[in-house]
């Protein structure tokens, strides 16, 4: 049996300390203890160091119907924000197949947000807000150039009508000349 320093060694000589994490944060978020997530999640990582008396976690989803292969995604690719979008609309959509997915990352995203709902929609309300807020800001640009744009049209309209009230001539009926020394041609 490993002990726990082995256990760590082993997880980041593998690579895996990061999915170990997000798996015992998965099972916290279900509604066992912090040392009973752990325990779990050691268990599924193949640690024998569980705690009599943990209560027992189902393990996370390995058939192979879940596993998507890379043909599958070939041509395919979507914004973050896409992905995000296509996730939220189908987290709860159970017949959704890897070839509906916009991406191999949307996904995968898929997967973890059924996984952990409680954190995918926590960043998802993030990025929604964070997007309302631009849009708005956006709007009042997109406002403040049409608000400029009338004014400007108004001003040109103004200068307009006052050269075509005046005319060519000057406003005594003589043809306006500008002052200023006449070229070698006598004009």
């Amino acid at each position: 049996m490993l002990t726990k320093d082995e256990f760590w060694a082993h997880l980041k000589s593998e690579g895996l300390m990061q999915e170990f994490k997000d798996r015992r944060e998965a099972i916290e978020s279900s509604g066992v203890t912090k040392k009973e997530a752990w325990n779990s999640a050691a268990s599924e990582f193949g640690f024998g160091g569980a705690a009599k008396g943990s209560k027992p976690v189902p393990p996370l989803k390995t058939k192979d119907d879940t596993r998507a292969k890379k043909e599958q995604f070939q041509g395919k690719s979507a914004s973050l924000r896409a992905e995000f979008q296509w996730v939220y609309e189908n987290v709860a959509v159970g017949d959704v197949n890897p070839e509906d997915a916009p991406s191999s990352g949307a996904w995968g995203l898929l997967e973890f947000a059924r996984s952990d709902p409680r954190t995918f929609y926590s960043r998802w309300l993030e990025m929604a807000s964070k997007s309302e807020d631009r849009d708005l800001v956006m709007e009042g640009f997109r406002e403040d150039a049409r608000r400029s744009t009338a004014e400007i049209a108004e001003m040109l309209e103004s200068i307009q009508s006052a050269v075509v009230q005046q005319g060519s001539e000057g406003s005594e009926g003589e043809l306006a000349v500008s002052a200023g020394v006449a070229d070698e041609s006598g004009f």
